[in-house]
């Protein structure tokens, strides 16, 4: 095998990898879409903290309220029962009573995770939540970039260091110095 063929598997591999995980991760706001029949998609942060989104990151009322009914990262149909539900039960997740898919799906949407110019003086409860972790869908693929390029450069060190060792062993046993 020539060392351009040993090369190419790893960077084969890697480019498999990477591209694996980018694919499935940004789904949920066009769930998010279709299902509340929204002219354009949420922002991330309708449930992260930020536009990147990522495990862990999954803070905003109204993504917690997701995760309190029942939705997981990478699993649309649950996600679509959390949203039903809290249809149903006239959710609000930031206290302005104005449920917080009457917010997203009137025109302009509004963000049900601030407390709504349109509210009324009165004040509603809005649910204490204890900190979930390891839930979420992530748009990022942060953390298999890290690993990808990790694996590719273990892969690259192992090949240069594989074709540098065979070297020394011929001249060892050739008795062939390097000029």
């Amino acid at each position: 095998m020539t060392a351009r063929r040993k090369l190419s598997v790893p960077v084969f591999l890697a480019i498999a990898l990477y591209a694996t995980g980018a694919a499935a991760s940004s789904r949920f706001p066009a769930v998010v879409q279709s299902s509340l029949g929204m002219a354009e998609e949420p922002p991330c942060t309708l449930c992260h903290q930020t536009d990147r989104g990522g495990e862990n990151t999954t803070t905003q009322p109204f993504g917690r309220t997701m995760q309190d009914f029942g939705a997981v990262k990478k699993n649309d149909s649950a996600l679509i029962q959390a949203i039903q539900r809290a249809n149903a039960e006239g959710t609000d997740s930031d206290g302005d009573c104005i449920p917080d898919i009457d917010e997203l799906v009137e025109a302009p949407p509004s963000d049900p995770n601030v407390r709504s110019k349109k509210a009324d003086a009165g004040v509603c409860a809005v649910p204490q939540r204890p900190p979930i972790l390891k839930t979420g869908c992530t748009v990022s693929s942060h953390g298999r970039t890290e690993f990808v390029t990790a694996l590719s450069c273990a892969c690259v060190v192992v090949l240069v260091c594989r074709r540098a060792g065979a070297k020394i062993v011929r001249r060892r046993f050739t008795g062939r110095r390097r000029a």
